[in-house]
């Protein structure tokens, strides 16, 4: 029988739901004085909090680089503000929260949580809150009536490309990734590409997600890669399925015993460009601030987040209709809100089917990642139609400088 850890968390809490609510309740009576104490000296000394949404990689990693780096360029220099946070119980990613605490101040949740929960109840958030742009918009696009509604992950200001990563590795972190590297065959020098792709693996999920996808479908633009004398890791942890492909040039990870929190930080930063699906690793992929080929997208309503700087192109899924027996409109898609689950569930078994990419579509997406950032290629295509279409549903102007696959859009042009 499979440990399935989320499932375990979640059987705990409703166990001793009432001893958590007490404790949490306790808390918050400790709390209290020192909420009356800040509010006292909120005049003389300002002091914010923050939390950060540290179960998953892709909460947390981008969204506080970004906020950082928004505070550092439009908070007046004048005006005397301490942020302090706290992350959740559960940490997806360890190392990267000790580097960041060297340039960002947390406390431990036990202290600042209460905190937080009394001045949101005071509804004293604009002057106690860290104000980092809402997630509520990143789940519910409707919300977003401009662009400085989109979610903590929109790099909206442009910050990542005027400043450097906000972690950086020390000599030690160096050396330690420069002797994995040997220890798999590779060289501090050789080029290689990172490939991500999501399973239920890493959660053990007890569904299959619309975002998942086969790694199968890899094999011939990782061969492409190698023939360009560019080397492959598949990026991932605690992967269950092994990609059978014998080469020395390409490592699987994903699968692998060597896998750590620094490594999953250090491969990335140092690969040529990413490919991935529209997960946490491709998060890692923004802060490092390089290029990302996001493939196997399924909800097409996400692409609202994206502003262009490093998301060099995009694949989605399609939808099949056993009805019309053709593939729907990406418009219809959208109109109809197919990229929404309930309605998918609804409607999947009796009609529409998921079409995840082909070993072609990625082949061809690979093949112009490799052109574009290696050979400084660029693909001129005019997909200006399908994204004046796109805005009637969710407004935001930045998303136009993403681009869907050359190839994928000239196949599917009808599908546009």
């Amino acid at each position: 029988m499979i440990f399935n850890k989320r499932l375990f968390y979640k059987e705990t809490y409703k166990r001793f739901r009432i001893l958590f609510n007490l404790i949490n309740i306790l808390k918050i009576i400790i709390a209290f004085p020192i909420a009356i104490i800040l509010i006292a000296i909120y005049p003389f000394v300002k002091i914010k909090f923050g939390r950060i949404h540290s179960k998953s990689i892709g909460n947390y990693v981008s969204p506080l680089e970004i906020f950082y780096y928004e505070s550092k360029e439009f908070t007046d220099k004048n005006q005397k503000i301490i942020n302090i946070w706290c992350h959740d119980p559960v940490v997806a990613n360890k190392y990267w929260i000790n580097k960041v605490k060297k340039k960002i101040l947390i406390l431990p949740g036990i202290i600042i949580s209460p905190l937080i929960e009394i001045f949101e109840t005071l509804k004293l958030n604009k002057k106690f809150i860290i104000p980092i742009r809402d997630f509520k918009t990143s789940s519910n696009p409707d919300l977003i009536k401009s662009v400085s509604n989109l979610g903590p992950s929109s790099d909206i200001h442009k910050v990542l490309l005027k400043y450097p990563p906000l972690i950086k590795f020390n000599r030690d972190e160096l050396s330690k990734g420069e002797i994995f590297l040997k220890k798999i065959g590779f060289s501090n020098n050789d080029k290689f590409v990172c490939i991500h792709n999501r399973s239920n693996s890493y959660r053990d999920e007890p569904y299959d997600s619309v975002r998942n996808s086969s790694f199968e479908n890899f094999k011939l633009g990782i061969k492409f890669l190698l023939e360009k004398n560019i080397k492959v890791i598949r990026i991932g942890r605690d992967e269950k399925n092994k990609f059978e492909f014998k080469s020395d040039n390409f490592f699987d990870y994903s699968t692998s015993n060597f896998q750590n929190d620094f490594l999953d930080f250090y491969l990335i930063s140092k690969c040529e460009f990413f490919v991935g699906a529209p997960s946490g690793p491709q998060e890692i992929a923004r802060i490092f601030r390089k290029p990302i080929m996001v493939h196997n997208i399924f909800n097409l309503k996400d692409m609202i987040h994206y502003v262009g700087d490093f998301e060099k192109i995009i694949l989605p899924k399609k939808i099949w209709s056993k009805n019309k027996k053709s593939y729907l409109n990406f418009s219809e898609t959208i109109k109809n809100e197919y990229n929404s689950k309930v309605i998918l569930d609804n409607n999947l078994k009796k009609n529409l089917e998921i079409i995840e990419n082909t070993e072609e579509e990625l082949y061809h997406g690979i093949k112009e990642m490799y052109e574009i950032v290696i050979l400084k290629s660029n693909f001129d295509s005019d997909q200006s139609n399908f994204f004046k279409i796109y805005e009637n549903f969710y407004k935001n102007p930045l998303v136009k400088n993403v681009k869907f696959s050359h190839s994928f859009f000239k196949i599917n042009a009808d599908l546009f």
